[in-house]
């Protein structure tokens, strides 16, 4: 199943990334340092990680690290600017879909706990009409996670709202809406539709009217298709050591769950008000940043209490964090929320391991590593991986983990994007090897599984793909794709 966004939790060694904490009124309050002067750690992300992109580091107004290394576009030798290159955010772009709900909310225009058919009259009541708007904004809805594996139609080529309802209406919920959580596309461009009929704007014109104006992101905004924008980077995929274009889709696919592009400075201003709450009233404004258990907020951040690794500064504080992944772009927002600080990174290439980057600019920044940026483990295994010797790949890795307690452990979405990086560049074959070592390395992640099956199937190698469908529905039963995957894989097989 292609992860086109992450959602992932930090290590909580990056618990104190850019200032020393200490004691005040019982919290532990932000001593913050210039970063700018770490020449010799920017110097090795750009060469360990092959960094192409742009980092932002902010106290509230002082800017502690400002960075920007390589190309927007390789073709032109166009170089990144923190300030003016524009980059597509990915999953970003729920955190401001959110937040406009939340403004409508503090309008009284909307309340949360109204169902969704009460504005998208087209959705199937017997469906969806238990359905509410908070329930989409946090994931809670039931509904499929992309209308790709609900259709047949070419991604590349634009949906309309209506077409959107008629797919959601031939399908099923996954589970009982506000019973589960999984992460859904199609729910957060449902809430863009839904705003669109409030405010009776189209969604590129409200979000600017409602949230981008106001707050002066105006290198901010909802890509429409084939729209020439200035200054946007154009997208990289880093395989072996040839690099390859990315391939975008129709933005009308992910509207509002993935189609805003932005820069760094415009991402800083909207940092400032989800911090202060300027457009919402006081209540919106708690609730929005109210921690909702299982490490999310009601508005749709992932959030955890973190604590500082100074012996005499154990007291904790709120940290809210979104990432991104879209073919050829990274993007990922911290909010340190106790102390101010906000920490932004955004990269038209891939594949980036991009946890390595915000641990290590605040443990270094401390002291607390030394000033060194390894080359991630995925990467040095990649040419065992890519032909197979999978077993040699994972002693290895084993023999790596056991000597150093300092090397950057493997992410199963990290072996999952390099996998559909893989699949988008037509190296089947080589995708196939990738989830094949994810799959023994994360034996119970379903989702690995599932991908595994989806590349099996691309190479014809239906029998065995139809085992990889089968345990990723084993460890996961409500996986309503993999199950249509394999109605669709033993019609296949019986044909022969």
């Amino acid at each position: 199943m292609k992860l086109i966004e992450k959602i992932c939790r930090p290590k909580i060694v990056f618990c104190s990334i850019c200032f020393i904490a200490f004691q005040l009124n019982g919290v532990a309050r932000a001593q913050t340092r210039d970063l700018s002067s770490f020449g010799p750690l920017l110097q090795q992300i750009k060469d360990s990680l092959q960094f192409s992109g742009v980092l932002l580091v902010a106290n509230n107004d002082r800017t502690l690290l400002s960075y920007s290394n390589g190309y927007a576009s390789l073709e032109n030798q166009t170089k990144h600017s923190v300030s003016n290159t524009k980059f597509r955010l990915a999953s970003i772009s729920k955190t401001m879909v959110s937040y406009v709900i939340y403004i409508l909310k503090s309008q009284g225009r909307l309340a949360m706990d109204d169902k969704i058919t009460k504005y998208l009259k087209e959705l199937d009541e017997e469906i969806y009409g238990q359905i509410t708007i908070e329930q989409l904004i946090q994931h809670k809805s039931g509904i499929i996670r992309a209308l790709k594996n609900i259709t047949k139609k070419n991604t590349y080529e634009p949906i309309s709202p209506i077409e959107i309802f008629y797919e959601l209406n031939q399908a099923e919920l996954m589970f009982p809406p506000g019973t589960q959580r999984s992460y859904s596309n199609v729910g957060y461009s449902l809430l863009a539709i839904l705003i669109e009929r409030i405010t009776g704007m189209d969604f590129y014109n409200a979000i600017r009217n409602i949230l981008f104006d106001p707050l002066k992101m105006f290198n901010t905004n909802h890509e429409i298709d084939y729209e020439v924008i200035s200054n946007i980077a154009q997208g990289y995929n880093l395989v072996g050591d040839k690099i390859f274009r990315s391939r975008l889709g129709s933005k009308s696919w992910i509207l509002g769950a993935g189609s805003i592009y932005s820069t760094a400075t415009d991402l800083l201003r909207f940092s400032k008000e989800v911090q202060k709450g300027t457009l919402l009233d006081s209540l919106s404004h708690t609730q929005y940043l109210k921690d909702l258990g299982n490490y999310t907020t009601h508005g749709g951040w992932t959030t955890y209490g973190y604590g500082a690794k100074l012996a005499n500064a154990p007291k904790k504080g709120r940290l809210i964090m979104h990432g991104g992944v879209s073919p050829g772009y990274r993007s990922d927002m911290h909010i340190f929320l106790d102390h101010g600080i906000t920490l932004i990174c955004l990269s038209n290439q891939a594949p980036l391991p991009i946890s390595i980057l915000y641990n290590k600019i605040g443990n270094v920044a401390l002291g607390y590593e030394p000033e060194q940026v390894l080359e991630p483990q995925l990467t040095k295994l990649f040419p065992d991986i890519e032909i197979g010797n999978i077993t040699d790949a994972i002693l290895k890795y084993n023999r790596a983990t056991e000597e150093s307690d300092s090397i950057e452990k493997i992410k199963h979405h990290e072996v999952n994007n390099l996998g559909y990086l893989l699949l988008e560049t037509n190296n089947v074959a080589s995708a196939v090897n990738v989830f094949k070592f994810g799959v023994t390395l994360f034996p119970e992640n379903a989702n690995l599984y599932d991908s595994l099956g989806e590349a099996l199937a691309l190479k014809r190698d239906f029998a065995n793909a139809l085992k990889a469908y089968q345990k990723s529905i084993s460890l996961d039963s409500t996986n309503v794709v993999g199950k249509r995957a394999i109605r669709k894989i033993e019609n296949e097989l019986n044909k022969h």
